[in-house]
This record gives structure tokens, sequence and C-alpha cells, in this order.
């Protein structure tokens, strides 16, 4: 099951193992009365995901059952920067980074540890996002490099 909001973000899924289906006869009636009432008649489900969004529609935080609580930080320019997932949270202040080049296309991941954490107003500052980052720099790990031969499309650039 798929929930909405008025934007058209999705807010909400229930897995087909978490749908608890009502099978009483007289479901529809019941549903009439209450709303008759103005009582809310919820559907009570289990693993249910839920995702927050920002004003600009990008998902903030999702909370999985298996997974549990991940958190999502943008830079001034709206690209993912920094996230956090339950087991690096469980460890401190632990964040998956990524980085771009002038032309927004990704040149690294990678986890770093340490450092103060992660705030909205940070990510979206080019210099605190920057020192930030510098100050964990001898703490990254797990990092993946990008480099312009990666984003060589044939076709594309031959004409270039």
């Amino acid at each position: 099951m798929y929930y909405y909001d008025q934007a058209g973000n999705l807010v909400k899924t229930v897995s087909p193992a978490g749908v608890q289906p009502i099978y009483r006869n007289s479901w529809l009636d019941s549903t009439r009365n209450f709303r008759k009432l103005g009582n809310p008649l919820p559907m009570v489900h289990k693993l249910v995901t839920r995702y927050s969004y920002n004003s600009l529609n990008q998902v903030v935080l999702q909370k999985t059952p298996d997974a549990g609580m991940s958190k999502f930080w943008y830079d001034r320019l709206g690209r993912l920067a920094i996230s956090q997932n339950a087991r690096q949270l469980t460890q401190g202040n632990v964040y998956s980074y990524t980085l771009y080049d002038s032309l927004g296309r990704i040149t690294q991941v990678g986890q770093l540890i340490g450092g103060s954490a992660m705030t909205d107003p940070t990510a979206k500052s080019t210099t605190s996002l920057q020192n930030w980052l510098n100050a964990a720099a001898n703490s990254r790990n797990q990092i993946g490099n990008s480099t312009e031969a990666d984003h060589f499309i044939p076709g594309l650039n031959d004409h270039y």
C-alpha cells in the first residue's frame, strides 16, 4: 500500500506482509457511522515505512521497520551531501558523504567519523559544509572515487 501527501510525495508504504485487512461484513456501515460522528477509523498496519520531506520535496527522513531511521542533508544546490543511517547513528557522529565537481558530477563517496553533529544550516552553507568535511578528513573511510573518464559516454563525448 502506498500513501501520498497533497504534493504527490510518497509518505508511507506498507509491505504486503504488514497489511491488516478488515474482514467484517459491516465494515462499510461502520466506516459510514464513524464518518458521520467525525471519528476517524484508522487502518492499523504493521511493517510501515515513513518518509518526511523538506520544502523542496527532498527526503530528509526515512523510517523503516528493518533498517531503522535514516537522515539526509542537502547542500545549497539541493544535492545530497550527507546521510546517516541507523547503524551509523549508534556509532556516534558517523556519516556518509558525497562530493561533487564544479559540473555537479559525483567525484567521491565515503564514510567519515568524528566531527560535530550535522545540521541543516551546516549543510546549506558551502563554507560550513567544507569546514565540517575538512575537520573529519582524517577519518574518511570506505572511499569511492570517480574521475572524468568515469563520466565518458560513447557517442556523446566524441564531439568534445
